[in-house]
């Protein structure tokens, strides 16, 4: 990852790549770890992608600690995600909202499950428990903002508090 990436003018939390080949190592990871602490909601997404219209999407991602992601499901689209650093829940919920599977995930050489992969209409959410999750979704392409249907019974992205209360409900099931 050189300084010839590009930040996406609608979206600061994005970075495409601009390169025909891209390799990162443990350090440009950091980077991007400290990129995030920089944005307002303490995320980055670096598209390894160089456009929203090719046919494979892979995107390394970093969140921080219980960041609010709002339960979602692709319509057409599977995905996948990659744990690379921290540890997190992968949730998958019913249509009400019940949790129906919780898979604690880590890194490789945690021991945990560290690679998820979910077909069209498995609505997840994640519940990061590590200071920084750091992982690599891969999905179809191209971006289609209309390809995501948002559970209707979890609060909007920007409603901050009531976000930040899902997620500690969540903490608090999946402690049970």
């Amino acid at each position: 990852m050189d300084g010839s990436n590009q930040r996406d003018n609608n979206n600061p939390e994005v970075i495409f790549n601009t390169q025909a080949s891209i390799s990162l190592t443990r350090q440009e990871i950091e980077k991007l770890v400290r990129i995030a602490k920089g944005n307002s909601r303490n995320r980055v997404r670096l598209c390894v992608h160089r456009t929203k219209d090719e046919p494979l999407h892979q995107m390394l991602i970093v969140h921080p600690r219980h960041a609010y992601v709002r339960p979602h499901m692709h319509i057409e689209k599977s995905e996948s995600i990659v744990v690379l650093d921290g540890n997190v829940d992968y949730i998958i919920f019913d249509e009400v909202g019940n949790i129906k599977e919780r898979l604690e995930m880590g890194p490789y050489n945690s021991g945990r499950p560290f690679f998820q992969s979910a077909g069209p209409g498995i609505v997840h959410t994640l519940l990061i428990h590590s200071e920084w999750l750091v992982f690599l979704e891969i999905t179809e392409g191209p971006f289609v903002k209309e390809g995501t249907k948002y559970a209707e019974w979890s609060p909007l992205e920007t409603d901050y508090d009531g976000g930040a209360d899902f997620v500690r409900s969540l903490s608090r099931q999946t402690s049970e």
